[in-house]
């Protein structure tokens, strides 16, 4: 196997351990809090350690896993409120980016643009919401792109990334993947509309109640234990 073929493998394997991290961290399965050893994650995904620590690096980029000194990796806290905060200036960067691309933009992008959302309707026809994620994320990168504004471009694509797994997550939503797709005349207006962020997922559902809990004075309990949710 050449050098190439080694390195297109281990970005595939870490692309996948992202992933499935991810997804356990977003269903709750690793709590906040939770310590994220290398030595079992790797026998875990029957992988070394290598992509293991290259994902929990990926990961803490997007915010969901902190490095912290003397104990590694661990599931961040991250609360519903900061999770608005962030889709919220996702949204007005999108907004600029999709208003300069509709002015800037050349025929043969648009052209391009408008038959990459043609064909994102497959995956909604066949229910693929991995598909679907990966479609959109070329989507929204075609119209940073279309905004012939490298700084903006850049800081669009940074924030995205760090939010790639809410994203990827509202897909799997049940009735969350569009309709049929509609004609891209209007895509410009559509797409300079702040759209509301995906369902809180567990994780941040459980930082919050959590966080609730503890500043919530206690009950009087007539020698009974309050009850636990």
């Amino acid at each position: 196997m050449s050098e190439a073929q080694l390195s297109d493998l281990a970005h595939t394997r870490t692309d996948r351990l992202v992933r499935d991290l991810s997804d356990a961290i977003m269903s709750g399965e690793f709590e906040p809090g939770d310590r994220l050893d290398e030595h079992s994650l790797a026998d875990r995904f029957g992988v070394s350690r290598t992509p293991v620590r290259e994902a929990l690096r990926q990961l803490a980029t997007s915010g969901l896993v902190e490095v912290r000194p003397r104990r590694g990796a661990v599931v961040a806290s991250l609360t519903a409120d900061r999770l608005a905060e962030l889709f919220g200036a996702m949204a007005e960067l999108e907004a600029t980016c999709s208003r300069l691309s509709a002015i800037g933009m050349s025929p043969v992008e648009r052209r391009r643009l408008e038959a990459h959302h043609e064909s994102m309707s497959a995956f909604v026809t066949e229910n693929d919401p991995e598909g679907f994620a990966a479609a959109n994320l070329t989507f929204h990168t075609m119209i940073y792109a279309g905004a012939h504004n490298g700084p903006l471009a850049e800081m669009a694509a940074g924030l995205r990334q760090r939010l790639l797994p809410y994203r990827r997550a509202q897909f799997h939503t049940p009735g969350r993947l569009p309709g049929p797709t509609p004609n891209m005349a209007p895509w410009s207006r559509r797409s300079s509309r702040p759209t509301p962020p995906p369902p809180t997922p567990r994780c941040c559902a459980m930082s919050a109640s959590s966080r609730t809990r503890s500043s919530a004075s206690p009950r009087p309990s007539r020698g009974r234990r309050p009850a636990t949710a």
